[in-house]
């Protein structure tokens, strides 16, 4: 499932030039609404394919996002994100 999401989703728009950002919930605890390896692609312009879990911390990749698109070089960024506070 996985791969053909990737095929049918990002190779496209890495073969058109445009610039994305796969952010992957690498873990979770308690009642946190999704599962390990759910993904959001952003795109350049803010706008996202996939979910991460909604709300704050969809919000919160988003602009994590939003700090990677000027750095030239492709990295990996961790977000924590603690379900139980309401303070992001």
């Amino acid at each position: 499932m996985l791969i053909s999401w990737i095929v049918q989703s990002i190779c496209p728009l890495l073969e058109q030039g445009e610039d994305l950002v796969l952010a992957t919930v690498v873990s979770k605890s308690g009642s946190a609404p999704c599962l390990a390896g759910s993904k959001m692609l952003v795109h350049a312009d803010g706008s996202s394919y996939g979910t991460i879990g909604g709300g704050a911390l969809e919000a919160q990749g988003q602009q994590r996002a939003a700090e990677v698109f000027p750095q030239i070089e492709r990295q990996q960024v961790a977000v924590a994100h603690n379900v139980g506070h309401a303070g992001v």
